[in-house]
C-alpha cells in the first residue's frame, strides 16, 4: 500500500486532505487500499486494508458500481449506496510500503573463533544505486557486503574492500565469496560469473580475481545473518534490489546452507545441513 491522507472537519466528520495525487475528476487521491482476497463466493468474508499519511478518521461506505468511467466521453460515473452494518467512519494510520523479500537467520549461540566465510549468488536489478546485500552481525563483528556505485564491496573491521574493479552488470548472476580469517586479520574476496552468450561482453567484463586486505576483526559471538538488508544497521533506502541464491555460511568448522527452492508458499528459509538454523 502507498500512503494517502485523512483528516477531520471541525465538527469531527471525516474529510479529504488537500495532499495526494489528483484523480481524473480533479479530487486528490488521499487514501489507498485493497481488498483481501480479491475475489470470493457469496457468504465468504472479505477484508479492506487501507493506509493514510496522516492518522485520522475516514468515511466508509459500500456502493454498487454501475459505471466507473468519470470521463466526459463516457456515460458518466454512477454508483448506488448499499445498506450495510459497516461503521460510517474508520480510523486509518500510516502503513509503510516495504516491497520485496529479506531473510533473517538467527545465529545466536554460535561463535566464530578462527574463520568466517559467506558465499552466495547475486543478481542486481538496480546495480548503480547504493544497497546493502548481506550482513553478518555479532557482539564485536559486523561484516557487510554492499553495492556502492555499482561496485561490490566487503566491509569489516574498518576495512572497505572492492571485490571486483568493474561495476556489476544489470540482471547478470555473479558468485560471491567473502572469507574472514580471524586469526591473521585478513579478509579475502572473489567474484566470478558464468560466460554469457556474447563473447564481446565477456571481453569487457573478464572473470574476477581473488582480492585480499588486512582488517581489525577478531573472534566474536554471532547474532544474525541478514540477506537483502533489512533489520540490522541499515536504512530503508539502501535495501537490496535484486535476487539472491545458494547462500552458504561457514563458521569455523560449521557449514550452513539454505535451500530457497523449498516451502515457497511460506516464510521459512530452510537450512539443509542438519543444524536447523532455519531463516525467516
Amino acid at each position: 500500500m502507498t500512503e494517502p491522507e485523512a483528516t477531520a472537519n471541525p465538527d469531527g466528520t471525516p474529510s479529504r486532505a488537500p495532499a495526494g495525487e489528483p484523480r481524473s475528476d480533479g479530487e486528490p487521491k488521499n487514501i489507498i487500499g485493497y481488498c483481501e482476497p480479491w475475489s470470493l463466493r457469496a457468504g465468504e468474508t472479505i477484508r479492506l486494508l487501507a493506509s493514510s499519511h496522516v492518522p485520522g478518521p475516514a468515511a466508509l461506505s459500500l456502493v454498487r458500481l454501475h459505471c466507473g468511467d468519470p470521463t466526459k466521453a463516457g456515460p458518466g460515473y454512477a454508483e448506488e449506496a448499499v445498506t450495510t452494518s459497516l461503521p460510517p467512519a474508520v480510523e486509518l494510520r500510516h502503513q509503510a510500503l516495504r516491497p520485496g523479500s529479506f531473510a533473517t537467520i538467527d545465529l545466536s549461540g554460535l561463535s566464530a573463533s578462527r574463520s568466517l566465510e559467506l558465499r552466495f549468488a547475486v543478481m542486481a536489478t538496480r546495480p548503480a544505486e547504493p544497497q546493502l546485500i548481506a550482513t553478518v552481525a555479532g557482539q564485536s563483528l559486523i561484516a557487510q557486503i554492499v553495492l556502492d556505485g555499482g561496485i561490490l564491496r566487503a566491509r569489516a573491521g574498518g576495512t572497505d574492500l572492492a571485490l571486483r574493479p568493474s561495476p556489476l552488470a544489470n540482471r547478470r548472476w555473479y558468485d560471491v565469496e567473502v572469507a574472514l580469517d580471524l586469526s591473521t586479520g585478513t579478509i579475502r574476496g572473489l567474484v566470478t560469473t558464468a560466460p554469457s552468450v556474447s563473447p564481446g561482453r565477456d571481453l569487457v567484463e573478464p572473470d574476477g580475481e581473488r582480492v585480499t586486505a588486512r582488517m581489525s576483526v577478531g573472534a566474536s559471538m554471532l547474532d544474525a545473518l541478514v540477506f537483502a538488508g533489512d533489520g540490522i544497521g541499515d536504512e530503508t533506502d539502501v535495501r537490496f534490489d535484486g535476487r539472491i541464491a545458494r547462500p552458504h555460511l561457514r563458521i569455523d568448522d560449521t557449514e550452513l546452507w539454505w535451500d530457497l527452492s523449498r516451502e515457497l508458499d511460506g516464510p521459512t528459509m530452510l537450512e539443509g545441513s542438519g543444524n536447523d538454523r532455519h531463516g525467516v
